[in-house]
C-alpha cells in the first residue's frame, strides 16, 4: 500500500491507529519522533524550514533520481545523516497535538497550487510535484516501520 499525502482523511485513518506507547518494526523513533519528523519535512517542502543541501549536487542529483524519479523505495533503517542517528528533540506536546500538526501542514501543502522550490537536505533543490513524491514515499516508509500499513 502506497500512501498519498493529497488523501488526507487516510492520513488521518492511519494516525488514528498509531499509539504513543507503540514499538517500531525497525528504527529507535517513538511514534510522536515519526510523526514530528514527517511534519518537519512538510514544513521544509513549504518553505518554512530553509535547509542547506548536505550532498555534493552530483551525489544529491543521484540520491534524487534513486528515489524520485524511479520505483524505489525508501528502505527500512536508511538513516540521514544529518541527523546523526538520532532523533529531533520534540516540539508538540504529545502525540495528539503531533498528528493534528501534522495533518494540518498536509492540508496548507495540497492547498498550494504552486510553489518556489525547496532544498531537501539529500536530494537538492526539489520541485512541489518531486516533493509530493517524496513525501509519498516517506510517509509510507514511516508507517511501514510501526506497522501501519
Amino acid at each position: 500500500m502506497m500512501i498519498t499525502i493529497a488523501q488526507t482523511e487516510q492520513l488521518q485513518s492511519v494516525l488514528d491507529r498509531l499509539k504513543p506507547q507503540q514499538g517500531p518494526l525497525f528504527g529507535i523513533m517513538t511514534p510522536q519522533e515519526m510523526v514530528e519528523h514527517l511534519l518537519f519535512f512538510v514544513e521544509i517542502s513549504s518553505g518554512l524550514h530553509p535547509q542547506v543541501q548536505f550532498f555534493s549536487d552530483e551525489r544529491a542529483l543521484k540520491n534524487k533520481q534513486y528515489l524520485i524519479y524511479s520505483e524505489n523505495a525508501l528502505a527500512p533503517g536508511v538513516k540521514m545523516p544529518l541527523m546523526n542517528g538520532m532523533p529531533q528533540e520534540l516540539q508538540c506536546k504529545d502525540l495528539a497535538e503531533a498528528n493534528a500538526a501534522l495533518i494540518q501542514a498536509t492540508i496548507q501543502f495540497n492547498q498550494t497550487a504552486e510553489s518556489p522550490d525547496y532544498v531537501h537536505p539529500a536530494l537538492g533543490l526539489m520541485s512541489r510535484a518531486e516533493w509530493k513524491i517524496f513525501h509519498d514515499k516517506h510517509f509510507t516508509h514511516h508507517f511501514k516501520q510501526f506497522g501501519l500499513i
